[in-house]
C-alpha cells in the first residue's frame, strides 16, 4: 500500500485532471506536453550543468550526435524550416514590435537571422545547410511549443519519436552524465 501522502497525491491528480482537463497539463511521461517545449517534451527533466542548458542543447555535441543516434536531427531541421518559413510569411514586414511576436516561436529581435535562413531555404534542403544555419533552426525546433506557436501543427509521426527517445535519453545520460539533469517525476 502506497504511503499517505503518495494516496492523497494520486486522488488530487484524478480529481484535477478532469477540472482543469483544458487549463492544466500533468506531467505524465506516456504523453506530449502541448504547452511545454519540444526541449522539455525530448529530456523531460532540468538541466543541472551550463552545457546542457537549453539554449546550449542546438550546439552540444553529446546531444547532436543523440539526435543523430534517434534519427531526429533531419526531422527536427526540417520542422523548424516549415515554422521558419511560416512564421517568416506572416510577421516578415510587421515591425518588431512586442505585440505581433507574443505567439510567434521567432522574436522580433532574431526576425533578421531567420529570413536570411529563409532565403537560404529556398535553394537548399535542411541537411545542406552550413552548421551555424543548422544549430539556429535546432534552436528554434527546441523551443517549439505547439499549443502556443500555433504557425504550424507538430507531425504526429514526430511526436511518437520524441516519446520513444526521451526514454532513450534519459537512459542514455543518466549512465553517462549522471549529474547532468534533474528528471521529471509523475504519479507521486
Amino acid at each position: 500500500m502506497a504511503p499517505p501522502l503518495i494516496r492523497i497525491r494520486k486522488k488530487l491528480k484524478r480529481r484535477l485532471d478532469v477540472a482543469l482537463a483544458d487549463q492544466v497539463e500533468f506531467f505524465d511521461k506516456q504523453q506530449y506536453l502541448y504547452y511545454s517545449s519540444l526541449v522539455k517534451n525530448l529530456t523531460f527533466g532540468s538541466s543541472n550543468q551550463e552545457s546542457f542548458s537549453e539554449k546550449k542543447l542546438s550546439g552540444n555535441s553529446y546531444f547532436l550526435d543523440f539526435l543523430d543516434e534517434t534519427d531526429l536531427k533531419l526531422p527536427l531541421l526540417d520542422l523548424a524550416a516549415r515554422l521558419c518559413v511560416q512564421t517568416i510569411s506572416i510577421l516578415g514586414n510587421l515591425p518588431p514590435d512586442e505585440l505581433f511576436y507574443q505567439q510567434s516561436p521567432i522574436g522580433g529581435e532574431e526576425l533578421d537571422d531567420y529570413k536570411r535562413v529563409a532565403e537560404h531555404l529556398k535553394t537548399t534542403n535542411t541537411g545542406s545547410l552550413p552548421p551555424l544555419e543548422q544549430q539556429k533552426l535546432l534552436e528554434l525546433a527546441l523551443g517549439f511549443i505547439p499549443g502556443r506557436h500555433k504557425m504550424i501543427a507538430l507531425p504526429d509521426t514526430l511526436e511518437q519519436k520524441i516519446l520513444e527517445a526521451r526514454t532513450r535519453f534519459r537512459e542514455k545520460i543518466s549512465v553517462e552524465f549522471p549529474q547532468a539533469f534533474s528528471f521529471y517525476r509523475h504519479g507521486t
